[in-house]
């Protein structure tokens, strides 16, 4: 009868440390997620705040770039005028406005 109450204490015994050590591992796990789960969340806010503030500057230079632009600031110094009175003169006679002839005045076709 001891024989047998040993190898069942023998064979149980592996058993009975791993259910023992199972909890104590398993919160350790729990807890090491719930940190992790912190940080993502962390990261996350800091990464929509810096996105708000990238795109609040962004819209503060659109903003005071259009204003220059509006005050007649804008201009870069080479840059040319929009339209000179030559260039919205109408076209001579018997033209179009890219200065090719008018249809009916073009050679027939060979």
């Amino acid at each position: 009868m001891f024989r047998i109450v040993a190898r069942i204490v023998l064979a149980t015994t592996p058993a009975l440390a791993l259910v023992a050590c199972g909890p104590s591992r398993e919160e350790e796990l729990e807890k090491q997620l719930a940190e992790a789960k912190a940080s993502a969340e962390q990261e996350a806010s800091a990464r929509k705040q810096a996105e708000r503030e990238a795109s609040a500057a962004r819209l503060k230079a659109n903003d005071a770039e259009l204003a220059r632009f509006y005050q007649g600031d804008g201009g870069a110094a080479g840059e040319p005028e929009a339209e000179t009175p030559a260039d919205t003169a109408p076209p001579p006679e018997g033209t179009q406005a890219d200065g090719r002839p008018v249809a009916d005045e073009m050679p027939a076709p060979r």
